[in-house]
């Protein structure tokens, strides 16, 4: 299992927690990062390996120290803009976002007008999750790891080139 995913849940709420479930049944490692001390807790999140929590949102996800090996998934209850474009800061492995398609666009629109490059919104996911046909948490919960798990295995490894000897 050394290459499961390093999940960076941004967002506590059932969604979030849905999605913390089905890591720890899957054994991924997870945080939560959240801007409600309330709902990012221990006794919420018991096999989380930290809990990021900030009123300002921003700062909980760099608290949240990401790198290739994260897999950032957007599921706040009103921080998307804000989580999306931090994470996009640094080179994670993927960033999915739940969201209609008219609020993708709003949120593109804004960041675009920030100086997020087009390029680095393409890499984002959204809406998130495989078409399962998902309606509660838990089934979404499910299209998202699943999508999750895919691009994880779709990742090529870095080839080594071979010295002549």
């Amino acid at each position: 299992y050394t290459s499961r995913p390093e999940l960076i849940l941004a967002g506590a709420g059932h969604l979030g927690h849905a999605l913390a479930k089905l890591a720890d049944f899957l054994e991924y490692p997870y945080c939560i990062v959240d801007d409600r001390v309330g709902y990012c807790t221990k006794e919420r999140f018991p096999n989380a390996t930290n809990l990021f929590v900030n009123e300002d949102i921003g700062k909980a996800l760099l608290a949240a120290n990401l790198n290739e090996k994260s897999y950032v998934v957007i599921v706040t209850k009103d921080c998307d803009d804000i989580v999306l474009k931090t994470a996009l800061q640094f080179p994670i492995a993927y960033a999915g976002m739940v969201a209609s398609k008219r609020k993708v666009i709003s949120i593109f629109e804004k960041l675009k007008s920030e100086g997020v490059t087009q390029e680095k919104l393409e890499q984002v996911h959204s809406p998130i999750g495989l078409e399962i046909g998902s309606e509660t948490s838990e089934e979404i919960a499910i299209s998202i790891i699943g999508q999750i798990i895919k691009v994880s295995k779709e990742k090529k490894p870095v080839k080594v080139k071979q010295l002549n000897r």
